[in-house]
């Protein structure tokens, strides 16, 4: 786990780079910080960034990171729509999003496809079919959240997360985190 935790600090350390420039471009109209943010974007766009995944867990990292990513260039859209770096980097996005989809849809071995880690995955297909104009990915992720929500217990639970025992509400939260923006985006 440490060993994981250290490999992935350097992308979850630019993912929070590009929310704090989203962030600062909301609270202040800096349009420096968000051309910042997309020609960050551009570049990883440019080396083809998050297209190769080796196992289940990169899968999984790789929606969340979209997730924050394609959050994030939805909060700066109205400075850079018209920017030549947009379509760019929507189009990687987009491509990013159908890797994603195609790998929950057809991941049949791993349970974990179908928990808290597709709620992520729909949140990343939400802003990207955002930012992008992609109505096929936002029904995706419509059907996902339905999913999820219409599969809850009476009392509210996530079945699949209610299996994880002690753990249970710690994978409930981690659940709910991409759950109540996904509701906001849908």
């Amino acid at each position: 786990a440490a060993q994981a935790h250290a490999a992935l600090a350097p992308l979850r350390a630019y993912t929070a780079q590009i929310v704090r420039q989203a962030n600062q471009y909301g609270k202040t109209g800096d349009a420096a910080a968000a051309r910042c943010l997309l020609a960050g974007l551009a570049a990883w766009a440019d080396a083809g960034a998050l297209r190769q995944m080796n196992d289940a867990n990169a899968q999984f990292e790789r929606a969340s990171t979209l997730a924050g990513l394609s959050l994030a260039l939805m909060q700066v859209a109205p400075a850079l729509e018209k920017d030549a770096q947009w379509r760019k980097v929507t189009g990687w996005m987009n491509a990013l999003a159908r890797q994603m989809t195609d790998y929950f849809d057809g991941s049949t071995k791993l349970a974990g496809s179908r928990n808290n880690h597709r709620d992520w995955a729909a949140l990343a297909a939400a802003g990207v079919a955002v930012v992008g104009s992609d109505h096929s990915l936002l029904d995706w992720s419509a059907a996902r959240y339905r999913d999820t929500v219409c599969g809850a217990t009476p009392q509210g639970g996530l079945p699949l997360e209610l299996a994880r025992g002690q753990k249970a509400l710690d994978y409930h939260l981690f659940s709910l985190a991409a759950l109540v923006p996904l509701a906001a985006t849908l």
